[in-house]
């Protein structure tokens, strides 16, 4: 088992966790405010706030994963990614309405100027689906594809995984301008917030391709001898 601290053995102390799951947890911040944005502007709330609280457990998770080196934040961001699975499919089938109201679901979204937007979501339910499952592997298989050099091999795959997020992102971000006009038009806040969510994923990409290639057995021997002769550099309690 891979070590790992307790909350109430971390205070103080230098982080235990890669370096790049700080990076990922304030992109994942970022686009957290991404979101927490468009509910202040009132786009689409029923899904954005629920969707802005999944983003929320990650980030947090990720950075209590970096502090801590606690494996059971991969199990946290799995069902957060698995909640944000279902509340895409809802997007998908139904639409900008109300989760919780069936009757308010509008499958009309399918047959008119919406159905790329419903493909697209579409597109996200599977993705989400593959991240979660990818976490869910990562902890159930701590050292799966481990090797002098690289770290675990699900890191690899969610970095070309979480990839495919951009392409969506920027179609959402050129096909939103041009529902003007129509009954179904969207905010001129919407395709900004979709290239700089683009841009998010993009840093994330690289930064879980980042610890993959820097989370080999030599990197972590190399990091446990590093922070060995820092804690003997520290002056003991009574040397105090």
């Amino acid at each position: 088992m891979l070590p790992w601290r307790k909350v109430s053995e971390a205070w103080f102390r230098h982080a235990w966790g890669h370096p790049q799951l700080q990076v990922r947890g304030w992109c994942v911040s970022v686009k957290t405010c991404l979101t927490v944005l468009l509910c202040l502007s009132e786009i689409d709330v029923d899904h954005r706030l629920w969707i802005g609280i999944c983003q929320f457990i990650c980030a947090t998770s990720l950075f209590l994963q970096w502090w801590l080196a606690n494996p059971t934040m991969f199990l946290v961001r799995s069902m957060a990614n698995f909640a944000k699975a279902f509340l895409f499919l809802h997007l998908s089938v139904c639409g900008r309405t109300a989760i919780f109201d069936p009757a308010a679901c509008e499958l009309a979204g399918w047959q008119d100027e919406r159905q790329p937007f419903r493909i697209i979501n579409a597109c996200f339910i599977l993705h989400w689906i593959l991240v979660a499952i990818s976490l869910l592997l990562q902890f159930l298989l701590p050292l799966k594809g481990v090797t002098v050099d690289v770290g675990h091999e699900q890191l690899w795959y969610r970095a070309r995984l979480r990839a495919t997020a951009v392409p969506m992102h920027l179609t959402l971000a050129y096909l939103k301008p041009k529902l003007r006009g129509t009954p179904f038009e969207r905010s001129h806040l919407e395709p900004v917030l979709n290239g700089l969510n683009a841009a998010m994923v993009c840093i994330i990409v690289w930064s879980l391709d980042r610890q993959w290639r820097t989370s080999g057995v030599r990197d972590a021997l190399d990091a446990l001898e590093s922070d060995a002769a820092s804690e003997e550099a520290q002056p003991s309690e009574e040397e105090r």
